[in-house]
């Protein structure tokens, strides 16, 4: 899974919204992502999917879509994310990735 981020907002609930292109693989709300910059990654987990402004449970490669994650700290992006004097970010360099399963689980 493989997502190119085109714009962030940050949400006061303490969460963003990603929105972007996904290039490969799909998505489902309740999945766990990464967040990807140049040196630093954040584990996330997908709380919305929007398509058109519409909500859906799941997203597949080819499509334009928005996620709403929890738990994202901005200063750990700062090397993905520009941030303005007006309080914009704007994405450089980053990504969202599938987040890689436990080998424990593997056997469960």
């Amino acid at each position: 899974m493989n997502m190119t981020i085109e714009s962030i907002f940050s949400l006061t609930s303490s969460g963003a919204v990603l929105a972007g292109y996904l290039e490969a693989g799909n998505l489902k709300v309740g999945q766990d992502i990464l967040v990807k910059t140049k040196n630093n990654s954040i584990k996330t987990k997908i709380e919305g999917i929007e398509i058109n402004k519409e909500s859906v449970s799941a997203a597949k490669a080819g499509q334009h879509l928005a996620i709403m994650a929890s738990n994202i700290d901005f200063d750990l992006l700062s090397d993905g994310v520009l941030h303005t004097e007006d309080g914009l970010y704007i994405p450089e360099n980053l990504k969202v990735i599938e987040a890689p399963k436990k080998w424990w689980n593997i056997f469960s």
